[in-house]
């Protein structure tokens, strides 16, 4: 009799302890889950239009002028582009802006992005860019002043050549 006690108590604790633990539940659900882990639906996202690589350029370019506007400093920003971009003009400025001045926080991130145009050497993308607010502090006088939060709508020209993606041609929209 106390053998049969002991395992009828052993099988009811092993049944009921998955239960209070959550045992068959997706996480979160209040109740068991009639589906089996294996079967759920995977989410698929369609395919981006954009070449990695180039949306890599944009990323890397974003995060640069982002380090240019925070320190000074146009390194990157010289890395993602061609010699002879447009885009190179906010590196200069901010650095002719370093040395009188600094600016306290501001941050660029990539808001939407379109592709006009794609060959296998050129890619044209309709960007849209936002730079949070940014406080421009000259260091002579300590004179401050608010540079408000702002989107900028831009044309951005990619183009590979030796097996590499990089900003051509920029155009700012108004």
């Amino acid at each position: 009799m106390r053998k049969i006690f002991w395992v009828t108590g052993l099988l009811v604790l092993s049944l009921a302890i998955p239960s209070f633990l959550g045992g068959g539940r997706n996480e979160g659900a209040l109740a068991l889950s009639t589906a089996l882990p294996m079967t759920r639906a995977k989410r698929t996202l369609p395919p981006s239009l954009i070449p990695p690589e180039v949306m890599t350029n944009l990323v890397n370019y974003v995060d640069a002028i982002t380090l240019g506007l925070q320190t000074g400093d146009q390194r990157a920003i010289i890395l993602n582009t061609r010699p002879h971009c447009e885009c190179r003009a906010i590196g200069n400025s901010f650095h002719s802006i370093y040395k009188v001045a600094n600016l306290i926080g501001g941050n660029f991130t990539l808001r939407s992005t379109k592709v006009i145009s794609e060959s296998k050497t050129e890619t044209e993308l309709f960007v849209l860019l936002h730079r949070s607010d940014t406080t421009h502090v000259l260091r002579a006088n300590g004179a401050r002043e608010l540079w408000e939060a702002v989107d900028i709508p831009a044309y951005f020209t990619f183009t590979l050549v030796a097996g590499e993606w990089k900003i051509a041609q920029t155009s700012i929209t108004a």
